[in-house]
Protein backbone atom coordinates (compact mmCIF):
# COMPACT_ATOMS: atom_id res chain seq x y z
CA UNK A 1 0.00 0.00 0.00
CA UNK A 2 2.85 2.36 0.87
CA UNK A 3 4.46 1.75 -2.50
CA UNK A 4 1.19 2.35 -4.28
CA UNK A 5 0.72 5.71 -2.55
CA UNK A 6 4.28 6.67 -3.41
CA UNK A 7 3.59 5.78 -7.02
CA UNK A 8 0.45 7.90 -7.16
CA UNK A 9 2.27 10.86 -5.69
CA UNK A 10 4.94 10.42 -8.31
CA UNK A 11 2.27 10.40 -11.03
CA UNK A 12 0.60 13.48 -9.64
CA UNK A 13 3.90 15.29 -9.51
CA UNK A 14 4.80 14.30 -13.03
CA UNK A 15 1.42 15.41 -14.35
CA UNK A 16 1.60 18.79 -12.68
CA UNK A 17 5.05 19.33 -14.11
CA UNK A 18 3.90 18.44 -17.60
CA UNK A 19 5.99 15.24 -17.73
CA UNK A 20 3.15 13.18 -19.21
CA UNK A 21 -0.62 12.85 -19.29
CA UNK A 22 -2.23 10.07 -17.28
CA UNK A 23 -4.79 9.62 -20.11
CA UNK A 24 -2.19 9.58 -22.83
CA UNK A 25 -1.18 5.94 -22.30
CA UNK A 26 2.41 6.81 -21.29
CA UNK A 27 2.05 5.44 -17.75
CA UNK A 28 2.22 1.67 -18.49
CA UNK A 29 5.77 1.31 -17.17
CA UNK A 30 4.83 3.11 -13.95
CA UNK A 31 1.91 0.75 -13.28
CA UNK A 32 4.16 -2.23 -13.86
CA UNK A 33 6.66 -0.79 -11.39
CA UNK A 34 3.94 -0.28 -8.77
CA UNK A 35 2.69 -3.83 -9.21
CA UNK A 36 6.22 -5.18 -8.96
CA UNK A 37 6.80 -3.21 -5.77
CA UNK A 38 3.54 -4.58 -4.37
CA UNK A 39 4.67 -8.12 -5.09
CA UNK A 40 8.04 -7.44 -3.48
CA UNK A 41 6.33 -5.92 -0.44
CA UNK A 42 4.13 -9.01 -0.11
CA UNK A 43 7.20 -11.27 -0.27
CA UNK A 44 8.92 -9.25 2.45
CA UNK A 45 5.78 -9.42 4.60
CA UNK A 46 5.65 -13.20 4.22
CA UNK A 47 9.34 -13.49 5.08
CA UNK A 48 8.88 -11.35 8.20
CA UNK A 49 5.86 -13.46 9.23
CA UNK A 50 7.84 -16.68 8.72
CA UNK A 51 10.81 -15.40 10.71
CA UNK A 52 8.50 -14.17 13.48
CA UNK A 53 6.79 -17.56 13.67
CA UNK A 54 10.12 -19.41 13.87
CA UNK A 55 11.37 -16.99 16.52
CA UNK A 56 8.23 -17.49 18.60
CA UNK A 57 8.54 -21.28 18.28
CA UNK A 58 12.21 -21.15 19.31
CA UNK A 59 11.47 -18.93 22.31
CA UNK A 60 8.55 -21.14 23.34
CA UNK A 61 10.78 -24.21 23.10
CA UNK A 62 13.54 -22.58 25.14
CA UNK A 63 11.09 -21.39 27.78
CA UNK A 64 9.53 -24.85 27.88
CA UNK A 65 12.95 -26.46 28.31
CA UNK A 66 13.85 -24.01 31.06
CA UNK A 67 10.57 -24.65 32.87
CA UNK A 68 11.08 -28.40 32.49
CA UNK A 69 14.62 -28.20 33.87
CA UNK A 70 13.49 -26.02 36.77
CA UNK A 71 10.64 -28.42 37.53
CA UNK A 72 12.98 -31.41 37.48
CA UNK A 73 15.46 -29.61 39.71
CA UNK A 74 12.69 -28.63 42.11
CA UNK A 75 11.46 -32.23 42.25
CA UNK A 76 15.01 -33.44 42.90
CA UNK A 77 15.44 -30.96 45.74
CA UNK A 78 12.09 -32.00 47.19
CA UNK A 79 13.18 -35.65 47.13
CA UNK A 80 16.51 -34.81 48.75
CA UNK A 81 14.73 -32.83 51.47
CA UNK A 82 12.22 -35.63 52.01
CA UNK A 83 9.21 -33.38 51.49
CA UNK A 84 7.00 -36.22 50.28
CA UNK A 85 6.66 -39.96 50.64
CA UNK A 86 7.88 -42.11 47.76
CA UNK A 87 7.31 -45.66 46.57
CA UNK A 88 9.28 -47.63 44.03
CA UNK A 89 11.75 -50.45 43.37
CA UNK A 90 15.05 -50.58 45.20
CA UNK A 91 17.18 -52.50 47.67
CA UNK A 92 17.14 -53.09 51.41
CA UNK A 93 20.39 -53.66 53.30
CA UNK A 94 20.23 -55.15 56.80
CA UNK A 95 23.02 -54.84 59.36
CA UNK A 96 22.97 -56.45 62.81
CA UNK A 97 25.30 -57.22 65.66
CA UNK A 98 27.22 -60.48 65.75
CA UNK A 99 26.41 -62.99 68.49
CA UNK A 100 28.83 -62.50 71.41
CA UNK A 101 31.62 -65.03 71.73
CA UNK A 102 30.88 -67.97 74.04
CA UNK A 103 34.29 -67.91 75.61
CA UNK A 104 37.19 -65.53 75.41
CA UNK A 105 37.33 -62.97 72.65
CA UNK A 106 39.65 -64.22 69.91
CA UNK A 107 43.10 -62.71 69.71
CA UNK A 108 43.19 -59.35 67.93
CA UNK A 109 39.47 -58.69 68.51
CA UNK A 110 37.42 -56.85 71.12
CA UNK A 111 33.75 -57.02 72.04
CA UNK A 112 33.42 -53.72 70.18
CA UNK A 113 34.09 -55.58 66.93
CA UNK A 114 30.88 -57.58 67.40
CA UNK A 115 28.71 -54.44 67.23
CA UNK A 116 27.45 -52.48 64.21
CA UNK A 117 28.88 -48.94 64.37
CA UNK A 118 27.77 -45.66 62.85
CA UNK A 119 30.59 -45.81 60.30
CA UNK A 120 29.18 -49.14 59.10
CA UNK A 121 25.71 -47.65 58.66
CA UNK A 122 27.18 -44.51 57.09
CA UNK A 123 29.22 -46.59 54.63
CA UNK A 124 26.04 -48.24 53.35
CA UNK A 125 24.15 -44.94 53.21
CA UNK A 126 26.99 -43.26 51.27
CA UNK A 127 27.21 -46.16 48.81
CA UNK A 128 23.47 -45.98 48.17
CA UNK A 129 23.57 -42.21 47.60
CA UNK A 130 26.50 -42.68 45.20
CA UNK A 131 24.44 -45.37 43.46
CA UNK A 132 21.74 -42.80 42.70
CA UNK A 133 19.22 -43.54 45.46
CA UNK A 134 16.18 -41.29 45.06
CA UNK A 135 15.07 -41.70 48.66
CA UNK A 136 16.26 -43.61 51.70
CA UNK A 137 15.19 -44.62 55.19
CA UNK A 138 16.66 -46.42 58.19
CA UNK A 139 14.20 -48.58 60.13
CA UNK A 140 11.36 -46.58 58.56
CA UNK A 141 12.85 -43.14 59.36
CA UNK A 142 13.44 -41.00 56.26
CA UNK A 143 17.01 -39.80 55.76
CA UNK A 144 17.31 -36.27 54.36
CA UNK A 145 20.11 -33.97 53.27
CA UNK A 146 20.44 -32.75 56.88
CA UNK A 147 20.33 -36.14 58.60
CA UNK A 148 23.10 -37.04 61.05
CA UNK A 149 23.68 -40.67 61.94
CA UNK A 150 25.08 -41.29 65.43
CA UNK A 151 25.59 -44.49 67.45
CA UNK A 152 25.76 -44.91 71.21
CA UNK A 153 26.83 -48.41 72.07
CA UNK A 154 24.81 -50.65 69.82
CA UNK A 155 21.94 -48.18 69.36
CA UNK A 156 21.52 -45.63 66.59
CA UNK A 157 20.34 -42.04 67.12
CA UNK A 158 18.52 -40.47 64.20
CA UNK A 159 16.38 -37.32 64.33
CA UNK A 160 16.08 -37.59 68.10
CA UNK A 161 14.86 -41.18 67.95
CA UNK A 162 16.70 -44.26 69.20
CA UNK A 163 16.86 -47.42 67.05
CA UNK A 164 18.18 -50.83 68.00
CA UNK A 165 19.65 -53.38 65.59
CA UNK A 166 18.98 -54.86 63.18
CA UNK A 167 19.28 -51.70 61.06
CA UNK A 168 17.29 -51.92 57.83
CA UNK A 169 18.43 -49.36 55.25
CA UNK A 170 15.95 -49.04 52.38
CA UNK A 171 16.73 -47.14 49.17
CA UNK A 172 14.63 -46.50 46.08
CA UNK A 173 16.50 -46.63 42.78
CA UNK A 174 17.98 -48.94 40.16
CA UNK A 175 18.68 -52.23 41.91
CA UNK A 176 21.52 -52.99 39.51
CA UNK A 177 23.29 -49.67 40.03
CA UNK A 178 22.68 -49.64 43.79
CA UNK A 179 24.13 -53.13 44.19
CA UNK A 180 27.13 -52.23 42.03
CA UNK A 181 27.81 -49.20 44.23
CA UNK A 182 27.52 -51.32 47.38
CA UNK A 183 29.97 -53.89 46.01
CA UNK A 184 32.43 -51.12 45.07
CA UNK A 185 32.64 -49.65 48.59
CA UNK A 186 35.93 -50.45 50.37
CA UNK A 187 34.35 -49.72 53.78
CA UNK A 188 31.59 -52.24 53.09
CA UNK A 189 34.14 -54.81 51.95
CA UNK A 190 35.85 -54.45 55.33
CA UNK A 191 32.54 -54.89 57.14
CA UNK A 192 31.77 -58.00 55.11
CA UNK A 193 35.14 -59.50 56.05
CA UNK A 194 34.16 -59.11 59.72
CA UNK A 195 30.75 -60.54 58.85
CA UNK A 196 32.35 -63.68 57.50
CA UNK A 197 34.84 -63.91 60.37
CA UNK A 198 32.67 -63.28 63.43
CA UNK A 199 29.08 -63.26 62.16
CA UNK A 200 28.16 -59.57 61.86
CA UNK A 201 24.78 -59.54 60.15
CA UNK A 202 24.74 -58.64 56.46
CA UNK A 203 22.07 -59.07 53.81
CA UNK A 204 20.98 -57.28 50.65
CA UNK A 205 17.67 -57.95 48.95
CA UNK A 206 15.89 -56.43 45.98
CA UNK A 207 12.35 -55.16 46.31
CA UNK A 208 9.88 -54.30 43.57
CA UNK A 209 8.06 -51.85 45.82
CA UNK A 210 9.68 -50.06 48.75
CA UNK A 211 7.80 -47.40 50.67
CA UNK A 212 9.85 -44.45 51.97
CA UNK A 213 7.91 -42.10 54.27
CA UNK A 214 7.96 -38.33 54.33
CA UNK A 215 10.69 -36.84 56.51
CA UNK A 216 9.73 -36.27 60.13
CA UNK A 217 12.00 -33.22 60.37
CA UNK A 218 11.62 -29.85 58.59
CA UNK A 219 13.64 -29.59 55.39
CA UNK A 220 15.36 -26.42 56.61
CA UNK A 221 17.44 -25.97 59.73
CA UNK A 222 16.20 -23.31 62.11
CA UNK A 223 18.93 -21.00 63.46
CA UNK A 224 18.41 -19.64 66.96
CA UNK A 225 18.54 -15.86 67.23
CA UNK A 226 18.53 -13.47 70.15
CA UNK A 227 15.13 -12.13 71.02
Amino acid sequence: MAFALAGLLFVASARSSGGFDLRSGDHGDLISLILEQDRHSAQLTNQVASITTKLQETLASQVGDAIGAATAESAGLARAAGDRALRGPGVQVTLKDAPPPLGEVPNGLTLDDYVVHEQDVQAVVNALWIGGAEAMSINGERITNISAIRCVGNTLLLHGRVFSPPFKISAIGSTTVLRKSINSSSAIKTYRQYSEAIGLGWSVRNSSSLSIPKASLPSQLLIAQRG
